[in-house]
């Protein structure tokens, strides 16, 4: 058993051991001036969030490969398990045991999530460079939604080198009277009192078709800050009492959510976070029949951002099993 335990840590050691081997180029995004106050909570959560989606990938492809045996390789064979349950609870299908086919899509989906992710993390070049609409020279990461400013239809656009009214040169977002303008990006909610891109309960925002993310006071208050990062935390957890939610507060797994959007996102939708729980992620995991069929299973799961921020926290903490109800438990 103690020879057991030792091969267990060294084998869960040997695999997160030098996957953070350098911190994460912030400039690959154009990081705006209302940051800098947060700069190195926002580094911090970046290269924990390129840990643990690096962690994440080698995972998947792990169990995309057939299941060791257990007479040869036990330690492999368990670690196959833990991560085959891990996919099954938060992505709601089962990799195969004689190895999941390339073609499989939800298998295909994760892959390209964390490896653009983790590409762009551990590389030095955001994907896709400039952002989804090539308007911009980098994608904007912003804090809180202040710098936004309002414009009637009939004031002059301030990025048109003319001058000409915002009507004349953004027909389409002036058409509720005006639109929100920064960075040569409008934002057209027919409020000229709010952009409303923040909201009580909003920590962070990522809205592809602006090329940027948002992130607002909460991931920055006192009480995001005293939540320990799954990073940070890994050597912290207690057996049968620490859970996942513990963790899920952290601007860590915020970022990670957020990330998930952007290199999960193909341009096709904003998405925000508000807090969500391990329950919540494995009920969307699971098949419904009826009125819940589409929006439930593994293509809903493997197109829900929590998704990728639990199963990261679930890869990195590898030293327990967490599947079933979100408790440490004993890979045995």
């Amino acid at each position: 058993m103690l020879i057991a335990f030792v091969l267990g840590l060294y084998l869960s050691l040997g695999r997160v051991t030098g996957l953070n081997v350098r911190g994460v180029n912030l400039d690959i995004w154009d990081v705006d001036d209302s940051c800098t106050p947060y700069r190195p909570l926002l580094q911090k959560a970046f290269d924990d969030a390129a840990t643990m989606s690096a962690k994440a990938l080698k995972d998947i492809k792990f169990v995309q490969q057939p299941r060791p045996q257990q007479d040869t390789k036990r330690m492999e064979s368990l670690e196959w398990d833990r991560i085959a349950r891990a996919v099954n609870n938060i992505f709601g299908f089962n990799p195969d045991v004689q190895g999941t086919h390339p073609g499989n899509e939800f298998m295909q989906r994760i892959l390209q999530v964390y490896g653009d992710m983790s590409k762009a993390l551990h590389g030095n070049e955001n994907i896709p460079a400039e952002g989804f609409t090539s308007l911009h020279s980098k994608a904007l990461l912003n804090c809180g939604d202040k710098t936004w400013k309002w414009y009637g239809g009939l004031d002059i656009d301030p990025y048109d080198p003319m001058r000409r009214q915002l009507h004349i040169t953004q027909p389409k977002v002036a058409s509720n009277g005006g639109a929100w303008a920064y960075k040569r990006r409008y934002h057209a909610n027919g409020n000229p009192h709010s952009i409303g891109i923040c909201r009580p309960t909003v920590y962070a925002v990522t809205q592809a078709p602006y090329d940027m993310i948002t992130f607002c006071d909460l991931s920055f208050d006192e009480d995001t800050r005293e939540v320990v990062s799954p990073v940070d935390g890994k050597d912290k957890v207690v057996e049968g009492v620490t859970k996942l939610d513990d963790f899920a507060g952290s601007l860590s797994r915020i970022m990670v959510h957020e990330l998930a959007h952007w290199y999960g996102s193909k341009k096709q939708k904003d998405g925000s976070i508000t807090r969500h729980t391990y329950d919540f992620v494995i009920r969307l995991a699971m098949s419904h029949e009826g009125q819940f069929a589409q929006n439930s299973g593994p293509g809903k799961a493997t197109n829900t951002a929590e998704a990728y921020a639990y199963f990261a926290m679930m890869a990195y903490l590898d030293n327990f099993d967490w599947s079933s109800d979100g408790k440490a438990k004993s890979m045995e």
